[in-house]
């Protein structure tokens, strides 16, 4: 694989994982509108499909876990399929969430590692059968660069859902899914959906859809909250010698 090749590939790989999980992270719903949103609202905005206040209730408080002052760790498994490949890939691993910051170890199919530390994410695709580490990616998140604005909006809008519709509720699996999608499009994520067990209400994982027709859904099991996690936790020290990629 070409260098300019291998590093559209990890930039499309990580943006597959980041977004979805920095909504995941500061999701969140208020009861009411501004006077300006009731004014902008049409007919056919009247005639949508609402989310049920107790589904609504459910979804914020299941999302809450990612909140916790304390720190939460959970394993995590992905499948994510490939449309033009009629692939599937999976993985598993670890995550960790705490203060809107959060770390991805992978374990399977190979060991590698996303780090947000609240400013910029660091990207290790994989790291050498003896540990070491030959490149890494960055990406920060800054107001000033164009494509960044959705993520900040994702990160610091205390009620980033007024940018997403809702579309339905299903139930299947014994498991409750809340579809939604980007008011104003997004090729990363065309659909999202959340999902919570149908008995408990607690979160069972997240799945999205690209423009492309790709999808990837990942399951959360064996949640540990208050496991005292530390901002520092989150600190990526880039070992010497190791090349940078700007993304």
């Amino acid at each position: 694989m070409k260098s300019s090749e291998k590093q559209s590939y990890f930039t499309w790989v990580r943006s597959l994982w980041v977004l979805p999980l920095l909504l995941i992270i500061a999701i969140g719903f208020e009861q009411g509108t501004s006077d300006a949103q009731v004014a902008e609202k049409t007919k056919s905005e009247k005639n949508e499909v609402k989310l049920k206040k107790t589904d609504q209730t459910a979804i914020q408080k299941s999302l809450k876990v990612f909140r916790n002052p304390k720190g939460v760790t959970m394993d995590w498994k992905k499948t994510s399929k490939l449309s033009a490949l009629g692939s599937t890939i999976e993985s598993k691993g670890l995550a960790s969430f705490f203060n809107q910051k959060f770390k991805l170890e992978t374990a399977l199919p190979e060991k590698s590692l996303i780090i947000y530390d609240g400013k910029a994410v660091w990207s290790v695709p994989r790291f050498e059968d003896d540990g070491k580490i030959s490149e890494v990616y960055h990406s920060s998140i800054s107001k000033k660069k164009s494509s960044d604005i959705l993520v900040f909006a994702i990160i610091l809008d205390a009620n980033p859902l007024t940018n997403f519709k809702f579309l339905r509720a299903e139930v299947a699996s014994s498991k409750n899914n809340f579809y939604f999608k980007p008011k104003i499009k997004d090729p990363q994520i065309e659909e999202l959906w959340i999902q919570l067990d149908e008995k408990k209400k607690n979160l069972v994982g997240i799945g999205w859809k690209d423009e492309l027709q790709n999808e990837s859904e990942i399951i959360f099991e064996k949640e540990h909250k208050d496991v005292k996690l530390k901002d520092k936790d989150f600190n990526f020290k880039k070992p010497a010698d190791t090349k940078v990629i700007d993304t």
